[in-house]
């Protein structure tokens, strides 16, 4: 035998095998007995049973509990309003749709032309409208009191200032292709 072959032990009782052309085989053969078919028959139905009894048993036991918690329920008052939707926020019932149309209403709100409050002349424009015009007239001078250090750098008041005359915004602008209704026409 060459020395890079593996050398295993025989296996019990192979030494007697025969010398035909079966080899390691020789004692291999076919069952001998049978499966006992009444044993497998009487486990099958003891599980069956098993399964219908634990079954039943668990729906027995399920309508002992609800009887028990309806009998330790309060009696209802017969004033009481059954029919009570429950407080906001309901549940969506579908909810993509409420989606994709509460973005188209914000998306046409900051794409329009509207009121915000007639009363006080305040209007919206479109965002890209106010973007344009932010960078025409830049951003206003903040409100209310001055900046810390501002009244060291400030020009006296009858010095030249070297800032444009820039109006303050319009109202409102209207695109050439937009004719709004009832809203304000732009002062320009």
């Amino acid at each position: 035998m060459s020395s890079n072959m593996p050398q295993h032990d025989p296996a019990p009782g192979a030494e007697h095998a025969p010398a035909s052309g079966e080899g390691a085989y020789a004692g291999v053969g076919y069952e001998q007995r049978d499966a006992n078919i009444k044993v497998i028959l009487w486990l099958t139905f003891g599980v069956t049973v098993t399964c219908f009894l634990v079954f039943w048993g668990s729906l027995a036991l399920r309508d002992h509990f609800e009887a028990i918690a309806k009998s330790n329920d309060p009696e209802l008052s017969p004033l009481a309003d059954l029919d009570q939707e429950p407080p906001a926020p309901l549940l969506q019932h579908n909810s993509f749709q409420e989606l994709v149309e509460f973005r188209a209403a914000e998306e046409h709100m900051l794409n329009s032309y509207g009121w915000i409050d007639r009363a006080k002349g305040q209007v919206q424009i479109p965002v890209s409208r106010a973007m344009d015009l932010i960078l025409e007239r830049g951003l206003p001078a903040p409100k209310g009191e001055p900046q810390p250090g501002a009244a060291e750098h400030a020009a006296p008041e009858n010095a030249p200032s070297n800032e444009p005359n820039v109006p303050p915004p319009a109202a409102e602008e209207t695109a050439p292709d937009q004719q709004p209704t009832d809203r304000p026409t732009p002062e320009n």
